[in-house]
């Protein structure tokens, strides 16, 4: 998992640190209060993982780093609260295909699963209205929760994965 960090900083030309995951289970409000600033605007890309395992992998941005992240990367100026242009959400639907692949490869690796990515989808609202259309179920889940830091302590955005409920008894005794 740490490639994904190591993908981040490639990317941004930026050291990114990568806090190891906190696996927790936990309900969707247990889970929002786990998530620094969960009460904000954010956006979100859900991969949706297919395969041996089945499950999704969500990274969220809050809307700020979101449009800071997508500045740097395309060389361009967007203004505090803008909606973002195509191309913001393309670059970080990228950013999230290439972190979210490499975590795929660590846990199909560890696993040893066959796991094949969908399209990163685009999701915006708050985390409990973005992890509403990711997670619907009113029941616990087991979530691993990474952050990407970057300049000290600014968090840079969220990772997290949900396996579907139903996979939890085989993907337990994989690791």
């Amino acid at each position: 998992m740490m490639n994904a960090g190591m993908v981040l900083s490639q990317l941004l030309k930026k050291n990114i640190d990568l806090f190891i995951p906190e696996i927790i289970m936990n309900d969707r409000d247990g889970l929002a209060e786990e998530i620094r600033f969960s009460e904000n605007h954010f956006y979100g890309l859900r991969i949706r993982m297919n395969g041996d395992l089945n499950g999704n992998l969500l990274m969220m941005f809050s809307r700020e780093n979101a449009a800071n992240l997508a500045k740097e990367l395309l060389g361009s100026e967007t203004s505090p609260g803008e909606k973002l242009t195509e191309d913001a959400k393309s670059v970080l639907s990228e950013i999230s295909n290439i972190v979210c692949s490499s975590v795929m490869n660590s846990i199909s690796n560890k696993a040893k699963a066959s796991v094949t990515p969908s399209v990163p989808e685009f999701l915006e609202g708050t985390f409990m209205q973005v992890l509403d259309v990711v997670k619907p179920e009113r029941t616990k889940f087991l979530s691993m929760l990474t952050e990407f830091n970057h300049e000290g302590n600014d968090l840079l955005g969220v990772l997290l994965f949900l396996p579907d409920f139903d996979e939890l008894l085989q993907l337990i005794p994989r690791f």
